[in-house]
Formats: structure tokens, sequence, C-alpha cells
């Protein structure tokens, strides 16, 4: 998301664990000077832990997380302006003319995700590698945003 480029944001978020799922419903309006968006994000996850693996004081967790991401591009479509005033980014051409949308104030989809993180934890120490799949979808013609694959290592001691 956007969140880190601009000035102001207002967030909510609501959970509920349904037993078999955890459905989280988190909603931000993202505001600065030149743009403002509006999101949605759901994410739907369930924790699984494995308890005393190789001591009784050990544990693994698997957490898979589906996420489907909503909202408006503004912010996307004033940042792309602002590149290639300075520069940065050449405009996209169609028929030898800069191609503009209107369609970034449109309330839809902006991507699907997946994440499969694997956590060791043995007692104030935890260990984590996790799998992540992002896919952009109704992307403005000026985005060149593609499906995405990440791979993240954390180690976390709690003291």
């Amino acid at each position: 998301m956007v969140k880190p480029a601009v000035n102001n944001s207002v967030d909510a978020a609501l959970g509920y664990d349904w037993g078999i799922l955890y459905t989280r419903l988190n909603g931000s309006y993202l505001f600065g000077s030149n743009a403002h968006d509006p999101f949605l994000v759901l994410d739907n996850s369930r924790a699984f832990d494995l308890d005393g693996v190789f001591t009784t004081n050990d544990y693994f967790t698997i957490t898979p997380k589906f996420s489907l991401v909503a909202g408006t591009q503004d912010f996307v479509q004033v940042s792309d302006a602002q590149q290639i005033l300075r520069g940065n980014k050449k405009p996209k051409t169609k028929s030898g003319t800069a191609t503009t949308s209107t369609d970034a104030s449109r309330f839809t989809l902006l991507s699907y995700g997946l994440r499969l993180p694997v956590a060791y934890t043995l007692g104030k120490v935890s260990a984590e590698v996790a799998y992540r799949y992002l896919q952009p979808v109704n992307v403005l013609p000026e985005d060149d945003s593609s499906g995405r694959s990440f791979f993240t290592a954390t180690l976390t001691v709690t003291l």
C-alpha cells in the first residue's frame, strides 16, 4: 500500500474468529494535499500450532492468510504524473499521445494475495520464514505492476 508516502491516514479494524477461520476487515482513508484514497483489506487466516516438536518448550506456528485489497488509485495517478514531470518516468504512449485514465477514483478490487509464514519458537527466540504472493488487478494504464513473489526471514528475541 502507499500509506508510507502520504501524510495523513485514518484507520479502523474489525476482526472475528469463526472457529475455523479468523476474518479481519481493515479500513483506511489516506489523504494528502494532492490525493486521497479509501482502502478496505479483507484478511482470512488461521493459526496452527505444533507444540513440543524438538523439546517440551518449543513450537511451530503456521498461519496461512488470504487477502483482498480494494480501494481507489488517486495517489498512484498523482504519483505517476509527478514522476513524469520530474523526468524519473517516461509517459506511456498510445498512438503517439500520452494515455490518461479516469478510473483512478473508482473503488474497485486492487489486489489479492496469499501469505504462508512458518515460525519456530524456542523460549524467547523465534525464527520465521514466509512466502508471499501478491497479484495486482485493475491497474491503471500507466501502471506496469505484475504479480510478485516474496520470501522473507525474521529473527525475533523477546527481552
